[in-house]
Parts: structure tokens; C-alpha cells; sequence
């Protein structure tokens, strides 16, 4: 008898788990755009709504690569370094009259190299991820700013901000189009190839995946390369919308994209998640950044809020995992 009765609240428990693990973040980006909402009408106006949509897009490019890496079960913290880097490399190469598919694709392969030296670093010399890409992220931004000199590099070229920030096909803002298109491509990567299979594999237990004839290095160097290359183009959108590269100016962003994996739902811990809850913990982060903004809260208590919903969000997904 008493062990029934102990059996229904762990068997109610779990299913509450379930339904908040599932279906929480729904919830929770209702609530808060219907808290702003009612704290700011102008919240709910189209000219808000579509500025989000624009904010978004950056946060939410940096963070599909973020995924990647997280359900591998490892972090990356330097792509704000790297998306920093990327703008100046394409603001210089703009400024040098340069045609801007050629400075597009040498601020991505230079995130690539990036990532590639993280990923052997960490992989192959066995190192911690946190601190190799702590250490790269120091090293990336210096670069940066003794490249530059610390300064704003700016550069005219209409037709490159049309395409990645101006144009609005179908009264669509074109970076809008850009999150979906990529969000098409990587999500079929992740969920219909052997490389995605195998990154949920080894998120999940590497030891595991190894004995299964899985090459769990090769799997984490590429997803480390692919996260980094991701934050190294999200630039791209970044640098259009400005008109110009800074060193620093997309430094933050490592917080936002890991937050976003995080709060989507994806664990923490890797092996599961994706690419639609990625998304979603994005959005959530862009309406809170957008309402807090609206609210004239100071940006250091933005930070406040934004570090708590991280730690409270890992914190979950603990209590899920047990």
C-alpha cells in the first residue's frame, strides 16, 4: 500500500518534467511578451515586432553554431571574438573596393581556422574546451584590435547592406530569410546525416559512441570548425546593418548564443536538443533584451537578468537529466 502511494507523486513528478521540458519554453516566451506588452504597448507594435525580428537574426545565426558544439558536449566561448573578427576582415576588404563574396568567404574561412585550432587543441591535446576557447577568445580580440588599431573601420558598399540588411523580399527582412535558409541547411545536417547522428552520439557518451565505431575527435574537431565558421557569418549580417567593422563588436555574443541553446531546451550537457529549440530559446532572448531595452532598464541589470535565466536554465535541465 505505501509503496503505491509513494509511486503516484514520482510518476506525477516525472510527467510534470516531461510537459515543462517539452513545452516550457512556449510558456515562457508568452508570458514575458505578454508581460512587455502590458508594461509597453509599443512592445506589440508592427515597427517593434519587425525590430526584433532584425536583432534576432544575428543572435540567432551565432547560435546554430553554438548548438552544434553544445550537443557534442562541448562549449565554445570565443565566437563573439570570432564574429568581431569576421566584420573587420569584411569591412577592410569593402573599404578596399574588394567584391564582397570574396570578403564573405575569407571572413568564414578564417573562422574556420579558428575553430580548427580549438577544436585540435582541445580534442587532441586533451584540454579542457572552456579554457582553449577562453584563451581564444584573448587572442582572437587582440588580433582584432591591433589589426585596427582600435578603430571603427568604415566602408560604402549599397549593394552588399541590400542584400544582407536593407532588401525585404515578400516583405520579409532579408536577414529573416538568411536564419531560415541556413536553418533548413544545418538542420538537415544535424537530423538526416551520419555526422549529426554521430554528434548526438557523442554528446550523449563519447565512451560509448567510440566502442560503437564512432571517431568521437573527428566528430567534435568538425563541430567545433562548423560553430566557428556559423559565428564567423553571422558577422556578415552584423557588418551590413552597421556599415562598418569594429573589433569589439560583436564581443557579448558567446552569452547570448549559449543562452539561447540553453533556455531552448537543449541540454547543457549535450546528446540532446535541436535546431528548432535553438530558435526558440533565441527569440526568447531577443524579447527580453528588446523589452528590458523598451523598459530603459540599465544595461549592467541586463546582464543581471540575463546571467540569472542562464544559471536558472542549466539548472533545469539538471534537475531533468536526474
Amino acid at each position: 500500500m505505501s509503496s503505491s502511494a509513494t509511486a503516484i507523486p514520482k510518476t506525477d513528478e516525472f510527467q510534470l518534467q516531461r510537459f515543462f521540458s517539452r513545452y516550457g519554453i512556449y510558456a515562457a516566451i508568452v508570458i514575458v511578451a505578454a508581460i512587455f506588452a502590458l508594461l509597453k504597448p509599443v512592445f506589440l507594435s508592427p515597427d517593434n515586432i519587425a525590430n526584433i525580428g532584425r536583432q534576432v537574426t544575428l543572435l540567432t545565426i551565432a547560435a546554430f553554431g553554438m548548438t552544434f558544439v553544445i550537443l557534442a558536449g562541448e562549449i565554445d566561448i570565443s565566437v563573439g571574438a570570432v564574429a568581431s573578427m569576421a566584420s573587420v576582415i569584411i569591412a577592410s576588404m569593402l573599404s578596399a573596393a574588394l567584391p564582397w563574396p570574396l570578403a564573405v568567404l575569407a571572413s568564414v574561412a578564417a573562422g574556420a581556422i579558428v575553430g580548427a585550432t580549438n577544436a585540435l587543441l582541445s580534442v587532441k591535446g586533451r584540454i579542457p574546451s572552456f579554457i582553449v576557447t577562453l584563451g581564444a577568445l584573448n587572442v582572437v580580440r587582440g588580433f582584432s584590435l591591433a589589426a585596427t588599431n582600435a578603430s571603427t573601420i568604415i566602408f560604402r558598399n549599397d549593394p552588399y547592406r541590400d542584400i544582407f540588411a536593407r532588401s525585404a523580399p515578400s516583405g520579409i527582412p532579408s536577414p529573416v530569410w538568411i536564419v531560415a535558409i541556413l536553418f533548413v541547411a544545418l538542420a538537415y545536417v544535424l537530423h538526416r546525416t551520419k555526422f549529426g547522428a554521430d554528434i548526438y552520439a557523442v554528446g550523449g557518451n563519447a565512451q560509448l559512441a567510440r566502442l560503437a565505431g564512432v571517431a568521437a575527435d573527428r566528430v567534435k574537431i568538425w563541430a567545433f570548425v562548423l560553430c566557428s565558421a556559423v559565428a564567423a557569418f553571422s558577422a556578415t549580417v552584423l557588418t551590413a546593418r552597421v556599415g562598418n567593422g569594429q573589433p569589439e563588436g560583436a564581443i557579448g555574443l558567446e552569452l547570448d548564443a549559449i543562452a539561447a541553446v540553453v533556455l531552448g531546451g537543449n541540454s547543457f550537457s549535450g546528446g540532446r536538443g535541436s535546431l528548432w529549440r535553438t530558435v526558440l530559446g533565441a527569440l526568447l532572448i531577443g524579447i527580453l533584451n528588446n523589452g528590458l531595452t523598451l523598459m530603459n532598464v540599465n544595461y549592467n541589470l541586463q546582464l543581471v537578468v540575463k546571467g540569472s535565466v542562464i544559471v536558472l536554465a542549466v539548472l533545469l535541465d539538471q534537475m531533468h537529466k536526474k
